[in-house]
């Protein structure tokens, strides 16, 4: 809620009212198609068993030339369970998929996927400039 606050707060005072539209909604319950969908940080919140349906909600979201930007923490070796720590206070419930579980959900939403990208390196650049 407090995100969505802050989001609507923002785009009023940079005068983007009128342009962005901000809806707290389960996605699997949303209706409207878009040219262009972005998802930061969902995935890993989701479980290995939802991947399917959010990617098929995806793809049910674009329009016929609309394009899909996902990012997420993956895991770059074999799944494994997370962390307890992790699991209790940062990922209730989640579950950091590994590249073969978004290939298989992807294909599985006859999504194409045409670039994936591992920015391993800029995650920790990213965690050292939240620490300063």
């Amino acid at each position: 809620m407090e995100q969505l606050r802050v989001a609507q707060k923002t785009a009023k005072e940079r005068g983007l009212e009128n342009k962005a539209r901000f809806v707290l909604q389960d996605y699997r319950k949303h209706q409207d198609t878009y040219d262009r969908v972005v998802s930061v940080g969902m995935l890993e919140h989701l479980g290995r068993r939802s991947l399917p349906k959010f990617f098929a909600c995806v793809r049910d979201f674009l329009s016929p030339t609309g394009v899909a930007l996902v990012h997420t923490i993956g895991n770059g070796y074999k799944p494994v369970m997370v962390n307890p720590w992790i699991r209790r206070h940062v990922f209730p419930g989640g579950y950091i998929p590994g590249l073969a579980d978004f290939a298989k959900a992807i294909e599985s939403a006859d999504l194409p996927a045409t670039d994936v990208e591992v920015l391993r390196e800029h995650y920790a650049l990213t965690l050292t400039q939240w620490l300063k």
